[in-house]
């Protein structure tokens, strides 16, 4: 190929590239905060608030697969900035609804969920900062105003975190432990792959086959899309229950 072709190759990816990132920033709704923050709004149903780990810092693209199980069936609300309540009324006046449900992974501020504008709540291994008094570190504890369920991955309750790093949700709260997963196992693969490869979080392994089922298709598979549905399909019947 002529390096001209290559150019006009190049520069034609490079139009269509712009052209699908101004066409996916027109077809996301987004909106200004009162206090100068923004939320998108992807999907159509009713709205969920998505919470990111680190604090909802975060990239929500690092979700992918989770935002688009949850937006056939809601409108996932994402915002710019870490949530507490009075993020979480000003999402909701701004939208002009009575109340949301949320939906989070990793860290949070658990006080979060004493705002009566929370419907439910589902969190996938939340953890908390600690507390630190006399005695040392300790859990935050929160009194839940909304009914909570808890989406556990094994590896990550099996390993070494300190239990003050796990928020003391109380209230109606419902538990449910995914076995054999981990916490970045939730992220698209390539960021799941990436977590792993740092070796800090342990995840999900290729499962091998036994050799008279062995599929070329199968090979490798972490089960990581399984895992990921999984925990869609948990929220949304947990989120739209009445």
């Amino acid at each position: 190929m002529s390096g001209s072709r290559v150019k006009g190759y190049t520069i034609v990816q490079s139009i269509m590239f712009a052209l699908l990132v101004t066409a996916f920033a027109f077809f996301t709704p987004s909106m200004r905060l009162p206090s100068g923050g923004s939320i998108r709004l992807l999907g159509s149903g009713p709205p969920c608030v998505f919470s990111s780990g680190l604090w909802n810092t975060a990239p929500n693209f690092l979700y992918s697969n989770v935002l688009r199980g949850l937006k056939k069936n809601m409108t996932v609300v994402t915002a710019s900035m870490p949530l507490d309540a009075a993020v979480i009324d000003e999402i909701a006046d701004t939208i002009g609804v009575d109340q949301v449900v949320l939906f989070g992974h990793s860290s949070f501020d658990p006080r979060v969920l004493a705002s009566d504008r929370i419907r439910r709540a589902v969190l996938c291994d939340p953890i908390s900062r600690p507390l630190l008094d006399l005695t040392g570190m300790q859990q935050t504890s929160v009194d839940a105003a909304c009914p909570v369920l808890t989406l556990r991955a094994s590896y990550l309750y099996n390993s070494s975190m300190p239990q003050w790093n796990v928020p003391d949700i109380r209230g109606d709260v419902k538990d449910k432990v995914l076995d054999g997963y981990g916490h970045t196992d939730i992220l698209d693969d390539r960021w799941a792959e990436f977590a792993n490869g740092l070796g800090f979080w342990r995840a999900a392994q290729p499962q091998k086959q036994r050799f008279d089922e062995w599929l070329p298709s199968e090979s490798g598979s972490s089960g990581r899309l399984e895992y990921r549905e999984a925990l869609v399909s948990h929220a949304l019947i947990f989120l739209l229950a009445q």
